[in-house]
């Protein structure tokens, strides 16, 4: 088995898993959205059903900034930080 084969069937296998996670809840729970909505209101769930966005760490940094989001204190976000929520 090929090096590049491997990550490219996890790949594949997560746009599955998560296409059908996405798509039961949207079919399965409308009741169950609709109440949830109406104390957290929010936009229905929007994804792909094939071919879903892949993204590198530092892409998604790029975009952060491009959204002006930075640090809490107000420094830039690095290409490499850890963005977990702070632990009080």
């Amino acid at each position: 088995m090929c090096s590049q084969c491997v990550p490219n069937v996890f790949d594949d296998m997560t746009d599955f898993f998560m296409t059908k996670v996405f798509a039961g809840l949207s079919e399965n729970f409308k009741e169950e959205l609709k109440i949830i909505s109406q104390q957290y209101p929010c936009k229905p769930f929007l994804f792909k059903k094939e071919g879903n966005l892949r993204l590198q760490f530092p892409e998604g940094i790029a975009m952060l900034r491009a959204k002006g989001i930075t640090n809490e204190d107000g420094s830039p976000l690095e290409d490499t930080q850890d963005l977990s929520t702070a632990q009080v």
